[in-house]
């Protein structure tokens, strides 16, 4: 039932978006839907729509996208659905963070044996975008000069107990929920500090710290989590 509830959320929002821009809610005729990957999998578009300027068609098109790929219908939105909407319409409608150009760095690719100069990268939400040994041009993204420090991809801790905040196991046991879960909040800062953008966590974590960090009420990095840990029987 979970992705019929995500359809329904998107669809109402779909409507919501076209009303606010001055259409009808009736759109027959303007629905046209595009075999995906080849597996039976479509993606539903919208054009056409009396009264509804092109932004808000685009920005209904995003959310139709979106839906699908939350609801599992696609596995990821398609980049051509992506790249057919103007970047600041995908960022006005909170999709996507602005585009961040990395400049003046040297750049640790794992192929290479040693750091390179010479290249910028364009990141686009949690997507690189372009690696260029030339200057890339981006009217809308945010320039950062790296002042020549190394980028690299992050990190990523297969083992990790980030609510393994202190050594002695019973002191652990004793204290309470809502301290332990501040003071992992400040190891998963540290962990994302020392360059780990992925962490799995072995036994401790649970989906709530997970979500947390998702959801950006904690910074820290991408979590796995286990469960809670067992103690020796």
């Amino acid at each position: 039932m979970g992705w019929r509830r995500h359809v329904a959320i998107g669809a109402a929002l779909i409507v919501a978006i076209v009303s606010a821009c001055g259409g009808s809610d009736d759109t027959e005729g303007s629905v046209t839907t595009v075999p995906d990957n080849g597996a039976g999998d479509v993606i539903t578009t919208f054009g056409n729509i009396p009264g509804v300027s092109d932004e808000c068609t685009a920005i209904a098109n995003l959310s139709v996208a979106l839906t699908q790929a939350v609801s599992g219908s696609l596995g990821e939105v398609s980049d051509d659905i992506l790249d057919a909407i103007p970047a600041d319409e995908r960022i006005r409608a909170g999709a996507l963070m602005a585009p961040t150009l990395f400049r003046n760095l040297r750049l640790l690719d794992p192929r290479w044996d040693e750091a390179r100069g010479g290249y910028e990268v364009l990141v686009e939400g949690d997507t690189i975008r372009e690696v260029s040994e030339g200057p890339i041009r981006s009217d809308s993204a945010d320039v950062v000069d790296c002042g020549g420090r190394t980028l690299m991809p992050g990190l990523i801790d297969c083992h990790a107990h980030v609510t393994l905040t202190e050594m002695n196991i019973a002191a652990l046991e004793a204290m309470p929920v809502t301290l332990m879960t501040a003071r992992a909040g400040v190891s998963l800062r540290a962990m994302l500090d020392r360059g780990f953008t992925t962490v799995r966590d072995t036994g401790g974590a649970d989906w709530g710290i997970q979500k947390a960090v998702a959801d950006g009420h904690f910074a820290g990095p991408r979590l796995f989590v286990s469960g809670c840990g067992q103690r020796p029987a």
